[in-house]
């Protein structure tokens, strides 16, 4: 596929709600959207948005790799004009633009097949996009946060715990089943924020509540597989990914450590043990690099792993997202909730829209409709160096 070059675009979007993120407060959300043209008219547009607090890169360094990036792309391009524009598995470049530059290139080529991205990678994607509602609120606002939710279609929901005492977080968890019954899925995200036996008591304690799982429930991310092994309720991991990388999860992946019944060696990396041991994967490909034929395939079942995969926003803009909820959609008609109801904290958005959500799924036609009238007439381009 021949490439005619990239243009970058600086966003700045208000958070209608503070984001906290590890002790920092954000009021801003920024990002770059990269616009990768093709032949004729065509221009694929990604998202590349480093996560204050939580990415390695900053948005300086992640537009620095970009560009370099896309000339590599553009030299291999040259070289094998007939091949489609691609990055490698192991190539190292940061998550943040890894999966910016990816979704642009999917973009594109989905254009050139004139399909959408989902029907690109997948032969049967879901045309609704389930998603859970995240409640970060506790007590009775959190009870009545998730009777809406449930009233409004939405089969999981997300609440985070770890902010306040563990006995405000135990009456918090069970207001919420007592308020949306039995059906609706409940999901827990500590974020680390405990330690071993007191993640231990509260899981005993909820173990009735039927929760599907706790994601990264101590502040030791090495002793999940322990903890995994004692808890009544199962794990999550996202962080933990996060931490592992790419690179080592590609090196596992190889290997074949991370397949079904896989024979792990005693002495194997902790944080290989405790991703084995999670029942699910939160996966959020602008932190965690992972490409997205691979998570693709896992969707699909063309790759296996002894996990369910859920496909997680970082609070991208609503470009991010309906990329996200097309990868999501790969998975068919059982596709898992996907952690995807991030918009309500912007104030604006660089699409035109909000995200169609209906009965608690993205409706994945009318989000690819607004997303291919995306323009970026409104953004300020950076200039080259």
């Amino acid at each position: 596929m021949k490439l005619a070059g990239a243009n970058f675009y600086r966003y700045s979007l208000p958070c209608a709600h503070p984001l906290e993120l590890r002790g920092a407060t954000i009021d801003r959300r920024t990002g770059i959207v990269v616009a990768i043209h093709g032949d004729g008219a065509a221009v694929g547009y990604g998202e590349i948005a480093p996560l204050p607090q939580f990415s390695v890169e900053t948005l300086d360094e992640a537009l620095a790799s970009a560009r370099r990036c896309i000339q590599f792309l553009e030299r291999r391009a040259g070289a094998s004009p007939a091949t489609r524009a691609a990055l490698r598995d192991r190539e190292p470049f940061p998550p943040s633009v890894r999966f910016g530059i990816e979704c642009a290139l999917w973009n594109l080529a989905a254009q050139s097949n004139a399909k959408s991205p989902a029907d690109l990678l997948a032969e049967s994607p879901a045309t609704r996009v389930p998603v859970n509602a995240l409640i970060t609120t506790s007590g009775a606002a959190a009870a009545d946060a998730a009777e809406s939710a449930a009233h409004n279609g939405y089969t999981a929901i997300k609440l985070k715990v770890g902010r306040v005492a563990i006995e405000s977080d135990l009456e918090s968890v069970r207001g919420i089943r007592r308020a949306i019954g039995e059906g609706v899925e409940i999901r827990l995200d500590a974020n680390r924020s405990w330690s071993f036996d007191d993640a231990l008591e509260f899981a005993r304690r909820v173990a009735d509540c039927e929760i599907a799982y706790i994601e990264e429930p101590i502040d030791e991310p090495h002793r999940l597989d322990e903890f995994a092994a004692r808890s009544p309720i199962p794990i999550a991991v996202d962080e933990t990914l996060q931490d592992a990388g790419w690179a080592r999860l590609h090196e596992w992946r190889q290997a074949e450590f991370l397949d079904p019944f896989a024979h792990v060696p005693a002495d194997a990396d902790p944080l290989l043990r405790a991703i084995l041991a999670a029942r699910a994967w939160v996966v959020k490909p602008t932190l965690v690099g992972m490409p997205l034929t691979y998570l693709a395939h896992l969707l699909t079942k063309q790759r296996r792993i002894d996990a369910d995969l859920v496909i997680s926003s970082s609070f991208e803009s609503g470009l991010g997202l309906v990329a996200l909820a097309n990868l999501a959609a790969c998975a068919g008609d059982g596709a898992l909730p996907a952690g995807l109801d991030t918009a309500a904290w912007f104030g604006g958005d660089v699409l035109d829209a909000p995200l169609p959500i209906v009965s608690g799924a993205i409706d994945l036609a009318g989000a690819n409709a607004i997303a291919a009238r995306f323009s970026p007439d409104g953004l300020e381009e950076v200039a080259n160096d």
